[in-house]
């Protein structure tokens, strides 16, 4: 804006009056004298969040501006996101303020004047340099909101205990050692954050917070946890990640600080349940995973460890899957030890499966053989450092007919810290073999985790069901339920058993998932059985002739045996929370396996004027991402333009051009069409959801192009770092240079196409729904949504489907299937563990019987469509809407709830309507 601009601006806010006036991201260095007419001002904007952009905006204000004091009837003053030095002391004379934010700037010090502002009920300096936090802060006696995260604060003042209206209090990332007995006066607290402090201890006293709902105390040197912690009976966040406590990651939580942490009550159980040492039971036992190219001789090795006398065969039979045997050690204090010796398939075909097996708490073998120049050493070596957060690697040599394996091991050690040695061995002669059981029996048992007590009626309960898993491959959860009720677990106490099954399933020692509505009620007992039936369809011959299409009559051909029946749905779930297939929409039990497609990609135009573009580049990039994005976007696929490397997404408006190059290590991305921001706003957003599955770990570079004139007309612009940009802007260095027209380029208007999709991820998790789901967006104009009259989508294979396809049903007219943009049964699913989730809250007084209501929907949802009783889900759904609307007291998500059930009833072509509030 220009200031000509600006001043009209100023003038018409003065001469009407206005209340509000905003003048964020304009680039001010100072503010126009002109503003001190506003005096009826109430609000005053000069740094804000822009929801659109998904970004913070400020100025350039170095200085705090003096005509602002003449604005004496302000209440709110944002000057977030700018570069201030000070506070004056003449801030006193705005005495009506109630909210005041200066966030980012470069603060040093809070004046005493702060004082005066005796109405203020939000105050927010965070992101600034301030060392102190002056006795000044107990005059605000009406605060209720108070953020001082990202300074430099060693010491909370006794003066804090003042502030006894205090809802919400942040002191994130200081310097902070204690947490001083003030702290309990906070009678009114609910959220307390000293995340990333030097904090050693939590005193007793912390209890005295008896409104606490959320505490966050990661990141700190913490090593105790005392027993008044137990009376904080609101509590429902506590997150304790990051300190020197005994309590393993899967009790805790994810590592990464931007996932949720671990259940307040399993955590606080887990740690005084294991503070008595009777009460305990050590976790003697760890994973032994052999890796490595199929035929190196990986099933050999595993049975020469249980057995030398082992004899080998003269083709060992290649493994389909995932093969699991128990080894029997002993540790040097002479106690048992047992070892799962997990023998993997080594096909390519499995890697994208095998990911979610190469875990921590394992020690790894890569074995190599002397026969191949093993050029993917470093492959596996990579997938292992990613995937299990640097687990131990121990190389073996299978040195058959004595001639030895070429492998500079020196340098492999230089590139991969996890690397810890090489042995050499000839699996037919057993030259090497002692030697080689005896260094993996000394390095597994002294794994970091080896010796972890856990709670002894956790360790009965997993003993039954290890004995349950010798005979059978499942149990209900019920069942699962009932052993834990008879082996010292609370019957009533279903949240500390799916606790305990939590724990063991990210063990890998079972699976169970607990979230999803169609496996939920199932315990797998042996991992590997479910994983070698999800094989059984990825590597079946005509599933890959039919280049990965497959129906579910396919399904019961592949799936025929006993140990099967009745589990179709359950098995099919897998193939789908693997991300290995996707329904193909409006083709109910029709699916593709996006790994198996072809490899050629089909003819299609492309209009490359004024497209958007990025790039993705990998240090190591790991097999099946583009698959992955495939599968969580398949609804937008165009046309079935989709291959095995590449898929075109959107519709007659607006289509993306997603490409990976495996062998570059790269994933380009190029948008064309009316509305291009939306769809590649989509697409980054699930990519980063995939890149952060992987922890942070992932090494990537995001490339945005450079929008100066000369490369506008290019289509082969400059390209920057992402990363990049955003720190140049963090810094507030907001000009860069373009390396083909070196013309200075505004780092702002870069970025402006791209916003950051953790905020994206942020929000969804705020709003508690999918912010980004496919039934919620829009790609086209919203004039030309389709309508029941709409045409339809085609859905048309790249290749022809073979003459071998499985069964008859192979429902295929000229190679073509129609598509439609109707929900199908998952999207279902989901909206009804939305509705499963929020109901939680009810009270008990409609808690069941809602809840019933709910898997009443859940249960007609998953038949047929056409056997569906419609009459029966309208008088559930109304049922559902009333209770909610019924309910006084406040429930989080309500809202949502309702407009879930209300849309689910959409998706099923069942008219609601919002009964009057009683």
């Amino acid at each position: 804006m220009k200031r000509e601009e600006l001043l009209r601006l100023i003038e018409r806010a003065a001469a009407e009056g206005w209340k509000e006036l905003d003048l964020a991201g304009l680039g001010l260095e100072e503010l126009p004298e002109e503003i001190g007419k506003c005096t009826q001002l109430e609000t005053l904007v000069l740094g804000k969040w822009d929801e659109e952009k998904y970004q913070w905006v400020g100025n350039q204000l170095t200085e705090f501006p003096d005509v602002i004091l003449q604005l004496t009837n302000l209440k709110t003053l944002n000057l977030n996101f700018n570069q201030i030095r000070a506070i004056p002391k003449a801030i006193a004379e705005l005495s009506k303020l109630t909210s005041l934010n200066l966030w980012s700037n470069q603060i040093r010090a809070i004046p005493e004047a702060i004082a005066k502002l005796s109405k203020l009920t939000w105050l927010d300096l965070s992101i600034n340099q301030i060392t102190e936090i002056p006795e000044a802060i107990a005059e605000l006696s009406k605060l209720t909101w108070l953020n001082l995260s990202s300074n430099q604060i060693t010491e909370i003042p006794e003066a804090i205990a003042e502030l006894s209206n205090l809802t919400w209090l942040n002191l994130w990332s200081n310097q902070i050692t204690e947490i001083p007995e003030a702290i309990a006066e906070l009678s009114n607290l609910t959220e307390l954050d000293l995340s990333f402090n030097q904090i050693t201890e939590i005193p007793a006293y912390i209890a005295q917070l008896s409104k606490l709902t959320e505490l966050d105390l990661s990141g700190n040197q913490i090593t105790e946890i005392p027993e008044a912690m137990r009376r904080l009976e609101k509590l429902e966040k506590l997150d304790l990640r990051g300190n020197l406590l005994p309590i393993p990651p899967e009790i805790l939580g994810k590592k990464e600080f931007w996932q949720d942490p671990g259940d307040v009550h399993t955590i606080l159980d887990f740690y005084f349940q294991t503070r008595d040492p009777n009460a305990t039971e050590e976790l003697n036992e760890a994973k032994l995973l052999i890796v490595g190219e199929g035929e190196a001789g990986k099933t050999t090795l595993a049975h020469k460890l249980l057995n030398p006398d082992y004899e080998l065969k003269e083709q060992e039979p290649t493994t389909e899957g995932i093969d699991v045997l128990r080894w029997e050690v002993l540790q040097a204090n002479g106690k048992p030890f047992r070892v799962h010796l997990w023998d993997f398939g080594g096909q390519e075909i499995y890697h994208t499966t095998h990911q979610f097996f190469l875990t921590e708490r394992s020690l790894y073998i890569l074995l190599v053989d002397n026969r191949r120049q093993n050029p993917n050493l470093c492959y596996w070596l990579s997938i292992i450092e990613l995937l299990s957060d640097k687990s131990p690697v121990l190389l073996v040599q299978n040195e058959k007919q004595d001639i030895r394996c070429e492998i500079n091991i020196s340098q492999l050690r230089g590139d991969f810290d996890n690397l810890e040695t090489s042995v050499a061995t000839n699996l037919a002669t057993n030259r090497g073999l002692e030697n080689l059981k005896r260094h993996l029996q000394q390095r597994i048992t002294t794994l970091k985790h080896v010796g972890e007590p856990i709670p002894k009626h956790w360790a009965n309960v997993r003993y039954v069901l290890e004995n349950y898993a010798q005979r059978q491959t499942r149990i209900e959860a019920n069942e699962f339920y009932q052993i834990c009720a008879n082996h010292g677990f609370d019957k009533s106490d279903k949240r500390a058993m799916l606790s305990l099954s939590h724990y063991l399933h990210h063990l890998g020692i079972i699976l169970h998932f607990q979230k999803d509505p169609v496996l939920k009620h199932l315990v797998i007992l042996r991992p590997e059985w479910a994983t070698n039936a999800v094989y059984k369809v990825t590597s079946n011959k005509q599933v890959i002739a039919n280049f990965g299409y497959f129906t579910d009559k396919n399904l019961s051909e592949i799936w025929h045996d006993q140990e099967y029946n009745d589990l179709h749905d359950e098995l099919l779930q897998l193939l789908k929370n693997f991300k290995l297939c996707y329904e193909i929409p409006n083709q109910p039990k029709h699916y593709i396996a996006p790994q198996l497609l072809a490899l050629e990609p089909p003819s299609y135009t492309w209009d490359d004027t004024d497209n958007l573009i990025i790039r993705y580049e990998y240090d190591f990039m790991p097999k099946g991402i583009i698959t992955r994005l495939m599968v969580e976007m398949h609804g937008l696929i165009k046309d079935n333009l989709v291959w095995r490397d590449g898929v075109i997404l959107g519709d007659n408006y607006t289509q993306a051009e997603v490409i990976e190059n495996y062998h570059q290590r790269e994933i380009s991305i190029r948008i064309s069409g009316t509305q291009k921001k939306p769809l590649l706003e989509r697409i980054r957003y699930e990519i980063w959801k995939i890149h952060q599955s992987y922890d942070n770990r992932l090494k990537y570079q995001e490339f945005i192009p450079c929008n100066c004139v000369k490369c506008k007309e290019s289509k082969l612009p400059h390209t920057y770092p992402f990363q990049i940009l955003q720190q140049f802007y963090s810094d507030r260095q907001y000009q860069i240079q373009c390396q083909k027209s070196y013309q200075m380029v505004n780092v702002r208007g870069l970025m402006d196409d791209f916003p950051d999709p953790s905020q994206q991820w942020e929000r969804e998790q705020a709003s508690g729904k999918e912010h980004l789901s496919s039934q919620n967006i829009f790609i086209n104009p919203p004039r030309d949504t389709m309508t029941q009259e709409s045409p339809k989508n085609q859905f048309i294979f790249n290749n022809p489907v073979s003459a071998g396809a499985i069964g008859s049903d192979n429902e295929v007219h000229d190679n073509q299937f129609i598509q439609t943009n109707n929900a199908n049964t998952a999207e279902l699913l989901k909206s009804i563990a939305s509705l499963r989730q929020t109901a939680q809250q009810f009270p008990e007084d409609v808690r069941d019987e809602i809840i019933i209501d709910i898997e009443d929907v859940e249960a007609e949802i998953q038949k047929p469509e056409a056997e569906r009783n419609h009459t029966r889900l309208k008088k559930s759904l109304k049922a559902i809407i009333a209770t909610a609307i019924a309910i006084a007291i406040p429930i989080a998500g309500i809202t949502d709830f309702t407009n879930t059930a209300l849309d689910l009833g959409s998706k099923l072509g069942i008219e609601l309507h919002l009964p009057p509030a009683p």
